[in-house]
């Protein structure tokens, strides 16, 4: 399991904050043992801020791998994420397309926003002009990604229990 590198994503998504990941570790040193857990898990658990928890998993992260099978990219992931937090009323529609657009460039390669039919139903629903039916199409359209981001958040739930 890519434990390591799903943490990373749901952090840089927004979706899990110091809280979130401290409480996660903190779960998996209370029901294991602990001489078997990797210190890595322990320095998550105090990691005070997102460098902290990125110095905490690095060394992990290079030892996991992507899958090469995988079709979902780690930006994939991040925009489903941000499906997840629309779902659960943690953003606005507002900031979900906001947060998509930032995701379209360049730098990123989440299929998805390669499509321009999607990036215009974005673009419209961020600039206010759109329907009910706008969003219940974007997220049809989102939904692969929000499914494996559950699948990603499951996964970390159940690591090590």
């Amino acid at each position: 399991m890519l434990v390591a590198h799903y943490l990373y994503i749901a952090v840089i998504s927004g979706y899990y904050k110091r809280r979130d990941w401290q409480a996660w570790a903190d779960r998996i040193i209370l029901n294991n043992d602990n001489d078997d857990l990797e210190t890595w898990i322990y320095d998550v658990s105090i990691a005070q801020n997102e460098e902290q928890l990125y110095e905490a998993i690095c060394d992990k992260k290079r030892i996991e791998y992507f899958d090469e099978d995988s079709k979902y990219s780690q930006s994939d992931i991040v925009v489903g994420y941000y499906c997840l937090l629309f779902q659960e009323k943690r953003i606005s529609i507002e900031e979900l397309t906001s947060k998509l657009l930032d995701e379209d460039d360049n730098a990123s390669d989440a299929e998805i926003l390669k499509d321009k039919k999607v990036i215009r139903l974005i673009e419209k629903i961020f600039s206010k002009i759109y329907s009910l039916d706008n969003i219940k199409e974007l997220m049809r359209i989102l939904y692969p990604l929000l499914e494996k981001a559950l699948i990603q958040q499951r996964q970390l739930k159940e690591y090590l229990m």
